[in-house]
């Protein structure tokens, strides 16, 4: 359960992290290519948005044309100069 400001903002299912099951779901339904985004915010900080950003990358790295991930970016938590270092 992802929490803001100590309230539930949503329900993570654990599918979401288990790529290999994504993939057995995806052939059974004929996609070739997903999406990935992330449940963070736009205020999420700069730290985490790198993480998030360096583990699609990963995965796309990984599994290439099956996966896409969208980047994270700090849009209300940060500078200006906070955007330009998560490249």
């Amino acid at each position: 359960m992802l929490q803001e400001g100590g309230l539930p903002a949503t329900t993570m299912h654990q599918r979401l992290y288990a790529l290999d099951l994504q993939l057995d779901d995806r052939a059974q339904a004929g996609v070739d290519l997903s999406v990935l985004s992330c449940l963070l915010g736009w205020s999420a900080p700069l730290e985490e948005c790198r993480f998030i950003n360096d583990d699609l990358a990963a995965i796309q790295k990984k599994y290439p044309r099956r996966f896409v991930g969208l980047a994270q970016a700090s849009i209300l938590g940060g500078t200006a100069a906070d955007l330009l270092k998560l490249g």
